[in-house]
């Protein structure tokens, strides 16, 4: 295996990251305009001064504002009550689960090792770097061959974001010649999400929302910056999926949590090396998030909670 530096590879890593994220700019321009005409200050205040002539108009009229508003304080703390129940139940067993997915993991790993028959198969179960988005703050990171994990938590607000943690492993092709080879990479997720959003009298742009991906991604190395071929399907799952949208009249307010543990295997076919030719594989959960007076939560570190990544395992066709 080529001797790597870690320093080189991160910065690498970003270049890559910078590259796809340029890509993706003339998409998102339109939503950004969108979002900047919402942000607008002026736009606030003259919502905010509707509002306040409306509310004075209910209150002579009989209207209870103050009733209301403590009504959905009321049910915010019912909702955040059971949010709670559920977590804890999630917490208790989730030992339970980490064993299951231990027991799976080790099993998949001793049917490889007595595979004899081509394709050749060769199990990466070592990540060089375990790496996160500047989101992700203070993760636990421990590599451990066929059991590599992160532990994390993620609190956000913002009004839109996306974060990863990711497992990187590295092969490179011995042959003078080109190699052809099918990729699985592996991601294991035990944990427990939440967003929600706040409620109100009058309509208003109130949301949350959150989407976990299971990514994989391959780096072709003897390009620098790192290029990447074209996407195939089974490249990305979806884990979850959560939002709440409060903006009608008299809403109390939402929250959507999930518990979530799965295994994945992300698949990439005919995957062409050239001689000697090194490449970088990336497993990953990605984290999409968004907001409007409202916030997401992800936990992968209560109790056995955690993200890994067993191995990425390649088929050598020639």
């Amino acid at each position: 295996m080529s001797k790597i530096n870690e320093s080189q590879i991160k910065m690498a890593l970003s270049a890559a990251k910078d590259v796809s994220a340029a890509k993706d700019e003339r998409r998102k321009y339109a939503n950004l305009r969108q979002a900047d005409l919402l942000e607008s200050s002026q736009i606030r205040t003259n919502q905010r001064a509707l509002e306040n002539l409306v509310a004075s108009y209910l209150t002579k009229a009989g209207f209870e504002v103050d009733k209301f508003e403590k009504i959905r304080e009321q049910h915010q703390t019912e909702l955040r009550r059971i949010l709670e129940e559920r977590k804890a139940e999630a917490v208790k067993h989730s030992s339970y689960v980490k064993e299951t997915f231990r027991y799976g993991v080790d099993n998949r790993v001793k049917t490889v090792e007595q595979l004899q028959a081509p394709p050749k198969y060769e199990l990466l179960n070592s990540p060089f770097l375990i790496w996160q988005t500047q989101g992700i703050d203070f993760p636990e990171t421990h590599v451990e061959p066929s059991n590599s994990r992160a532990k994390f938590t993620l609190h956000s607000d913002k009004s839109s974001g996306s974060e990863e943690m990711s497992f990187y492993f590295l092969w490179d092709n011995p042959s003078d010649k080109f190699a052809v080879i099918n990729v699985d990479g592996y991601l294991i997720v035990n944990g427990f999400c939440r967003c929600g959003s706040d409620g109100g009298f009058f309509p208003g742009d109130r949301r949350s929302g959150l989407v976990l991906k299971a990514r994989l991604h391959l780096l072709e190395w003897w390009n620098q910056p790192p290029t990447q071929p074209l996407p195939k399907v089974d490249q990305i799952q979806e884990v979850l999926r959560l939002s709440t949208n409060t903006g009608g009249w008299s809403d109390p307010g939402a929250i959507e949590f999930e518990e979530v543990f799965r295994g994945y295997d992300l698949r990439y076919e005919l995957f062409l090396i050239p001689p000697k030719g090194v490449v970088v594989f990336e497993v990953a959960l990605s984290i999409i998030l968004w907001n409007a007076d409202g916030s997401v939560d992800v936990d992968f570190a209560s109790g056995d909670f955690q993200v890994g990544s067993p191995g990425v395992l390649l088929s050598i066709l020639t």
